[in-house]
């Protein structure tokens, strides 16, 4: 488990953390503005937060909207394959390398039920404050691990019963919308450049394409995943 202490930076981004009653030992503000929407936030003063008047060096060219702050909050598990059976909805990023991509998917994750996302620990976007950002503070509301590679933690899943499913445009995909979900799910992304890789999709029991345009060719990964997780979600939700 990573303890390590983290910054982050924006209004939104505190109010995930405070709201998931993330450890935050210091918030920063560059404005009086910004002072008062700190402590206006509930969990500032009942933790007794300090408010420090100095945004830290790293973020000055970054839209931190006048906050940062300091946390150790344990986004990253270390990997388990007895942890996997608590999550029914798990993302595998596949050399996935841009930052603001990685932290899309995790926003997508956060909002379409996924609780852990599993990438691997080499050539391989993380959990950084950029990426933070890019997730709109959603990244607080889940869990990560990371692996030397992908192949270790599939088998381990398909060990535990889940569905193994590839996002992938390959002669052997079927329809997204032909493919009816179920779960536990562990939903397969690849890299921005050459998809997934063929040990990776090898330990795929389906693959699944988006149907769209033949000269737009592909989607951005983030918005793929998007479009996927939701319709996992949806099939997930469709009983309730």
């Amino acid at each position: 488990m990573n303890l390590k202490s983290s910054l982050f930076f924006g209004r939104n981004i505190l109010r995930e953390a405070l709201a998931v009653k993330a450890p935050i030992s210091e918030v920063y503000y560059e404005t009086e503005s910004a002072k008062k929407f700190a402590a206006s936030l509930y969990g500032i003063k009942s933790q007794n937060i300090p408010l420090i008047p100095k945004i830290p060096s790293e973020f000055k060219n970054q839209s931190h909207q006048g906050i940062a702050f300091q946390t150790t909050h344990p986004f990253y598990q270390k990997f388990s394959a007895g942890d996997l059976r608590k999550f029914p909805f798990v993302i595998l990023c596949n050399h996935i390398e841009d930052i603001h991509n990685f932290g899309s998917i995790a926003r997508c994750a956060a909002g379409f039920g996924a609780g852990l996302i599993i990438h691997e620990e080499k050539n391989s976007a993380e959990l950084t404050a950029a990426a933070m950002k890019s997730s709109a503070g959603l990244a607080f509301r889940i869990s990560f691990m990371k692996v030397s590679n992908l192949n270790i933690p599939l088998k381990e899943l398909k060990a535990a019963g889940f569905n193994i499913v590839g996002l992938d445009v390959d002669k052997s995909s079927v329809n997204l919308f032909e493919w009816v979900p179920t779960f536990p799910l562990a939903l397969v992304l690849g890299s921005e450049g050459s998809g997934m890789e063929p040990a990776v999709k090898k330990e795929c029991d389906t693959l699944v394409r988006i149907a769209m345009e033949a000269k737009a060719e592909s989607l951005n990964v983030s918005h793929a995943a998007a479009i996927a997780m939701n319709w996992a979600y949806r099939a997930a939700n469709i009983n309730r």
